[in-house]
């Protein structure tokens, strides 16, 4: 009995054995490999024992569990990183910041940690708040940093390369350099871990490059994987306790402490699977909730993605104050500014236009909470002037109200736009005086045929003479919009009555529409409507307006009509005309649009229309139900006495 009981006992013993040796087989099997390159406390480095310890060793464990894999982390020499990953020794690359050069070679991940570089100076130094100006200073860099990064920031600093963080940091405590440049958590560590006294930071950040992971150009299922984990990282807090354990407490770990935290974890990790059968019932939505935070980290990640990499200057602005509170890489450049240098800096101070409206505008987007469309010209570094077209809207940011301003270079847009008003403006000049030659020409011409043979030139000459008038026509709508480009608002204009213009408008007329069969219907009404605004640029407007009714009707009518719209006055010429599809209702103000060759015009009619309403601080649209449905312009104005101005109207069918 006890022989075969001893049987049994061993027989399950190798059984265990077997079954145990087949799960480290199959974990030695399944497993990622990361390397790093170099001694960078407390990011990776190597213990008394030789084994590599640190935030990213750390990482790349959690990493692992995520994936259901075994963590290897190999220290190779940095000239040896791109081959060891090419040649499928190593899976990921640990720590490292993305780069142009590298994108040839990898892939990277989404950043996990913004690794600070700050400047160090012997205590005594004048503290600031920005990038002291380090020319004639003796300063240290780190071999192996971006050095050329550093010179953008420094131009005229030639610095003195330094072999370590340690050999910097010596240097700058033995006098032999002025100020070290170099990673916040890397030189703090050293300066805590070697008591290094009477060192400190001097102004505020003045590099921030993202830490990411690498792999292998086209790997993407990989990369897939290691960004999901990373997201799951910092959904459930992982990644933030690692953060508070290697780069806040800085606490150098000795390899019985690391394994004495392990077995803690170990015990901690029983005692929270205890509670979670003790809390089954409660599981499903422990999972829900997980899975939402999940997502809003993914969703977080996405959005910062979008917000560095959008070609628009995007930044967050205090609305009490116009200080940058965050901002893109496309916006520091359109500013010449660092993100440390825009942290000190309110834009309206930047301000150059005239108006200095630049706060107004986004204390209205904070009031309204409306999307606010305005243009601006603000000062960059090198006191050139950039002329931008900005959206303002007001969102909710961490535990205030923001202003988040997208902004659009529009200076050389500006510039060409000058340079082709200048160009018509020139040519229209000079078709005038030999226009003015094929007039006289023409009237000569006229009276030297004889009377007899005038029948059967005359409708050759008539043709003649309306190309000269449309052409004439033209030239002068060309001067006029030019004229009309090159003046500002007046802060005083003439109060007079809409409705007694409109009605001599409406008189002048109606001979055109007697000839053409069109009846115009005046609906202005008995109620008197003033507006300030100049007397003949508001006639030209309604001239324009009703001219171009009658003119697209056969045998019909124009109806005129004259209202107010909420603070607004509203003009609105309606006709029966040949309308207009969908698509060219958001063209008819573009310069030179014709809908028909058939219909003679200068084609900058509508254009000088828009132009004289918005000088007015008003707004024009066009509205129609389709071809062969009639037009209606739609026009406001301001009432007397009040200063907002109407939202834009968008054409429409």
């Amino acid at each position: 009995m006890i022989k075969n009981k001893l049987t049994r006992f061993l027989l399950l013993l190798a059984a265990a054995g077997l079954f145990f040796a087949a799960i480290s087989a199959h974990a030695e099997e399944d497993k990622i490999v990361f390397a790093t390159f170099g001694e960078h406390a407390p990011y990776h480095w190597s213990d008394t024992n030789g084994e590599s310890i640190g935030f990213d060793v750390d990482l790349a464990n959690e990493i692992g569990k995520h994936l259901g894999k075994r963590a290897v982390v190999l220290r190779v020499p940095k000239t040896e990183v791109i081959p060891f990953v090419l040649e499928g020794k190593a899976d990921a690359v640990l720590g490292i910041t993305p780069s142009k050069e590298g994108e040839k070679i990898f892939d990277y991940s989404i950043p996990y940690l913004n690794h600070k570089t700050r400047l160090f100076v012997r205590e005594g130094m004048t503290a600031t708040n920005t990038i002291p100006d380090l020319r004639g200073v003796r300063v240290g860099v780190r071999k192996g940093e971006d050095v050329q990064d550093y010179l953008k920031i420094l131009p005229g600093v030639s610095p003195t390369i330094e072999a370590s963080v340690e050999q910097g940091l010596q240097d700058l405590k033995d006098k032999y350099i002025s100020v070290y440049i170099g990673d916040e958590y890397e030189s703090e560590y050293y300066i805590q871990q070697n008591s290094l006294r009477g060192i400190t930071t001097l102004g505020g950040v003045f590099l921030i490059r993202k830490r990411s992971i690498a792999v292998a150009a086209g790997k993407t299922e990989l990369l897939n994987e290691i960004n999901r984990a990373l997201v799951e990282i910092q959904a459930d807090q992982t990644l933030q306790s690692l953060k508070d354990e290697w780069l806040v407490r800085r606490i150098a770990w000795s390899a019985t402490g690391r394994y004495s935290l392990q077995i803690l974890l170990i015990a901690l990790g029983l005692v929270v699977l205890v509670l979670m059968i003790t809390l089954i019932f409660n599981h499903k939505l422990s999972e829900a909730v997980q899975e939402r935070t999940m997502q809003v980290q993914s969703e977080h990640a996405h959005f910062e993605n979008i917000f560095e990499h959008a070609t628009d200057g995007i930044a967050v602005l205090d609305p009490e104050t116009c200080m940058v509170v965050e901002a893109n890489h496309a916006f520091e450049e359109m500013l010449q500014y660092t993100q440390a240098e825009l942290d000190n800096t309110s834009l309206k101070e930047l301000d150059a236009t005239d108006a200095k409206d630049f706060a107004s505008q986004i204390h209205r987007a904070l009031v309204t909470g409306e999307n606010v469309l305005f243009e601006t010209t603000l000062m960059n570094k090198s006191n050139h002037y950039i002329d931008l077209v900005i959206h303002a809207k007001a969102f909710p940011y961490k535990d205030r109200t923001m202003v988040e301003a997208i902004a659009r270079d529009i200076t050389e847009l500006k510039k060409i736009e000058a340079l082709k008003d200048t160009i018509l403006q020139d040519v229209a000049h000079e078709l005038k005086t030999p226009l003015a030659k094929l007039s006289m020409s023409l009237d000569l011409l006229e009276k030297k045929i004889p009377e007899k043979e005038m029948p059967a030139v005359d409708k050759h000459l008539e043709v003649c003479r309306r190309a000269m008038i449309r052409l004439q026509n033209t030239i002068e709508g060309i001067l006029n919009l030019s004229r009309l480009e090159t003046l500002t608002p007046k802060s005083e204009f003439n109060e007079f009555s809409l409705n007694s213009l409109i009605r001599s408008v409406i008189s002048e007329l109606n001979m055109f529409a007697d000839r053409k069969s069109v009846q115009i219907i005046d609906m202005t009404g008995d109620t008197e409507y003033f507006i300030n605004g100049d007397l003949e640029m508001i006639r030209r407007l309604m001239v324009n307006l009703i001219h171009n009714a009658v003119k697209f009707t056969e045998k019909g009518s124009v109806k005129v009509a004259l209202g107010c719209d909420g603070e607004f006055i509203k003009v609105s010429v309606q006709d029966q005309g040949i309308g207009l599809e969908k698509e060219d209702l958001s063209k008819i103000f573009n310069r030179f649009f014709q809908k028909s060759a058939s219909y003679e015009g200068s084609g900058v009619g509508l254009t000088i229309c828009q132009k004289i309403v918005t000088f007015h601080n008003g707004v024009i649209w066009a509205s129609s139900d389709g071809i062969g449905k009639g037009t209606t312009m739609n026009v406001l104005f301001p009432i007397p006495g009040n200063t907002a101005q109407p939202s834009p109207r968008e054409t429409r069918t």
